[in-house]
């Protein structure tokens, strides 16, 4: 943390915080920690994903993402749902952004 610039406050709220939580390993005077288990993760089976706007607990693989956002817009408002007509969806408006 100190090769990052932050405060010795701040590294030593952090060191306090894990190590009350057990989380907290010192690398130069510690012994090696001992597990209960391992966790094996085949990074070739993880998707990225996006969630929200409107629901950021709301999980959408980006493959599908352009599918989801297409079908909110027509779904009823609520959950996932916008309420737009198929009209709507053609609307264009012209706006100036910084001038």
């Amino acid at each position: 943390m100190r090769q990052t610039g932050r405060t010795e406050e701040k590294i030593n709220i952090v060191k306090s915080y894990l190590s009350a939580l057990g989380l907290f390993k010192d690398y130069e005077n510690d012994v090696d920690l001992t597990y209960s288990s391992i966790l094996e993760l085949d990074l070739s089976t993880v998707e990225p994903c996006v969630s929200g706007p409107k629901r950021p607990h709301d999980y959408v693989a980006l493959s599908g993402l352009k599918k989801d956002w297409n079908s909110s817009l027509t779904n009823p408002v609520g959950f996932k749902g916008y309420g737009l007509s198929e009209n709507n969806l053609k609307d264009s408006t012209k706006f100036a952004f910084n001038g």
